[in-house]
């Protein structure tokens, strides 16, 4: 696949996500998806590497951050993290897309949605197609993981068959739970600070 492809996969995930989905039947493996994950993934680590960069660069010319501008600016230093970045985020990356389509795998299986590994996989990393492409800029991220969750949500209404609530319900109620679980810790959190402060 040229790069040409990936921008016209990249289009058509975000913006004819059914029309995707449904071709999307018809892939077989996860080969296409795995290197479609590698070489978004390595255009998000890019993209993260040149942001905190410039970020670092102005807090440093405003002289906000010292001797950590001058080290990061330092010959071969900047080359260094970012070679660093690439390899690690990479290999990790890879990795953490592998538990993605087996936890995927398995949560679906549990709902009937029984079509092997693959298409969990697959579904799975091309609903993060805006976390790719977006990821990288901060006050987005809100919206951006709505938006996975939105073309999770239509992958598995498409691929799987099943009806649009029953796609929303499988991954809405763990999310819900999780944010549930999430606020009673921070609450809990802040209750024990308030009774701290007490004298």
């Amino acid at each position: 696949m040229g790069l040409s492809d990936y921008y016209n996969k990249v289009k058509q995930v975000l913006f004819s996500p059914n029309l995707f989905f449904s071709n999307l039947k018809k892939e077989r493996g996860i080969e296409n998806a795995l290197k479609y994950f590698v070489v978004l993934s390595l255009l998000y680590l890019i993209l993260i590497f040149i942001f905190y960069s410039v970020v670092l660069s102005t807090l440093g010319a405003l002289g906000f951050l010292g001797e950590i501008t001058n080290l990061f600016s330092a010959a071969g230093f900047g080359v260094f993290l970012f070679l660093i970045l690439i390899i690690v985020g990479t290999i990790f990356g890879i990795g953490g897309s592998f538990v993605l389509g087996f936890i995927l795998f398995i949560w679906l299986y549990i709902f009937k949605g029984r079509l092997g590994y693959s298409k969990a996989y697959q579904l799975g990393i091309y609903s993060m197609t805006p976390t790719f492409i977006f990821g990288w800029i901060p006050i987005l991220n809100f919206f951006i993981g709505f938006y996975n969750l939105v073309l999770l949500i239509i992958g598995t209404k498409t691929i799987y068959n099943f009806s649009t609530l029953k796609s929303a319900l499988i991954y809405l109620i763990p999310s819900i739970l999780v944010l549930v679980v999430y606020l009673w810790f921070v609450f809990s959190m802040a209750l024990a600070d308030l009774w701290l402060a007490i004298p």
